[in-house]
């Protein structure tokens, strides 16, 4: 049997990822991109990881990239819970959000 998400050793191995990649942010690496792209695909509802990706495409210069990312995170969160993400993804996204009205 494979272990859960909330496993000792899952949830342990996934601070460290997230611990790594927030490093990695603080001194401006681009593989904090690999590494929050890795916890995306580990626990996919996690907003962390992805207002990272977001961080990182908007820093990048890409915001379609940015934007998309938003809306694939938004799309799974109400599908799979029935919530929007937090005000923190959202505040990032409010200028993109304004503009792609337009």
């Amino acid at each position: 049997m494979t272990p859960g998400p909330d496993a000792p050793c899952v949830s342990g191995l996934w601070s460290a990822v997230v611990a790594v990649a927030a490093a990695a942010v603080q001194a401006g690496a681009r593989t904090a991109g690999v590494a929050r792209l890795a916890a995306v695909q580990t626990d996919p509802l996690r907003e962390s990881a992805h207002r990272t990706l977001v961080q990182l495409h908007l820093a990048d210069g890409n915001p379609a990239q940015a934007l998309r990312q938003y809306q694939t995170y938004r799309a799974l969160l109400r599908a799979e819970l029935g919530l929007e993400p937090s005000p923190h993804i959202h505040d990032l996204m409010r200028p993109l959000l304004k503009s792609a009205r337009c």
